[in-house]
């Protein structure tokens, strides 16, 4: 559909009351069931929920204003899954970072990467209990005489 009269039904849906709306979507899928050669690309599963809430409270006849307000929550939560769904897309599908490991030429190994930071040191012993030093046999034990 060219944009202009994409808009232009845009503009005639808009200036439409709530119950109206509803009658033009039964219309759609009037035409479409009746005329359309190919058939209309899937919703997603949280989509078809969502037509399945709006479809159940049309039978039961709720009032426009609180399907409009359920369908704008039901119109929220899908936009976030959306965003969390392209989020996982983008981290599935984006370069492993600078220094991460990566998997070794044979058998799958990690192997570090070579940019990757050092090792961290060993930390020093702790002091003896006696105040002396605690390699043993360094011969640097001091009495209290020494410390003075």
């Amino acid at each position: 559909m060219e944009d202009v009269t994409r808009k232009r039904i845009m503009r005639q849906l808009e200036a439409l009351p709530d119950a109206q709306l509803y009658q033009v979507m039964d219309y759609i899928e009037f035409v479409m069931a009746k005329y359309a050669a190919a058939a209309s690309h899937q919703p997603d599963a949280f989509q078809r929920f969502a037509e399945r809430v709006e479809d159940q409270m049309r039978v039961r006849s709720l009032a426009p204003k609180a399907m409009k307000g359920t369908m704008k929550i039901m119109s929220t939560a899908g936009k976030v899954l959306d965003g969390v769904r392209d989020l996982g897309r983008d981290l599935a599908t984006s370069p492993p970072a600078r220094g991460a490991s990566t998997e070794g030429p044979a058998g799958g190994e990690l192997v570090p990467d070579a940019e990757a930071a050092p090792p961290p040191r060993a930390m020093p012993a702790p002091p003896a209990p006696n105040g002396g030093s605690a390699a043993a046999g360094d011969g640097a034990e001091r009495t209290d005489e020494d410390r003075a």
